[in-house]
């Protein structure tokens, strides 16, 4: 599926990578902010080649990251997500990179439309790991929703009690007694909220 990408980026004074994943959309790239945060070379795999992008904006604080190719000329031609729209308890699936390996198909669900880690963000139970950040959401018909961004792995271990049920409430769940109950819940970005900032709003 050409709407998809493996994200690599680092600093100029850095051997280092950062892993994500990206998506074309209306003409641009899509990925996380804190994929490409420090860094200043930025690019996209395609067709198993390498491309370098040009970052037109980013909104750390919505977490999303607009880019473009350099290069005009490339292996194929991307094919551009388009917007839609999903329920609670519909199936999701998304193209992902995983600790910068080559991207595997994942399958899920859209769980709540609300979510405690940000006023605007939305939850998601898909299986996913690092270098995931940045994959696109995607509906039945393949149409996009959101962003993923963040797990609840990691507020698992600063979590409460009164945390748990709340989450509980959110997830759907009966209860939740370790990392493994909850480590493929994950926060996305809805797709509104992409668009808004694409749009400098």
């Amino acid at each position: 599926m050409f709407s998809a990408f493996r994200i690599k980026a680092r600093a100029e004074t850095s051997k280092l990578d950062n892993w994500g994943t990206g998506w074309y959309y209306k003409d641009k790239v899509i990925t996380a902010a804190h994929v490409i945060e420090g860094c200043t070379i930025y690019f996209a795999e395609f067709g198993k080649e390498w491309y370098e992008l040009e970052l037109i904006k980013t909104d750390a604080e919505a977490d999303v990251s607009v880019l473009k190719f350099k290069n005009k000329t490339l292996v194929y031609s991307p094919i551009n997500l388009k917007e839609g729209k999903i329920k609670e308890g519909e199936s999701i699936h998304s193209f992902m990179g995983v600790n910068g390996q080559p991207l595997v198909h994942n399958f899920g669900k859209f769980v709540n439309k609300k979510s405690d880690l940000g006023s605007y963000l939305s939850i998601v139970h898909i299986p996913a790991a690092s270098g995931a950040s940045g994959s696109a959401i995607l509906t039945d018909s393949n149409k996009v929703v959101g962003m993923l961004i963040q797990g609840y792995v990691l507020p698992y271990w600063q979590a409460n009690k009164e945390d748990l049920k709340d989450w509980c409430k959110l997830f759907r769940l009966k209860e939740i007694k370790s990392k493994e109950d909850v480590k493929n819940y994950w926060q996305i970005v809805p797709i509104r909220i992409i668009n808004e900032v694409i749009k400098g709003k």
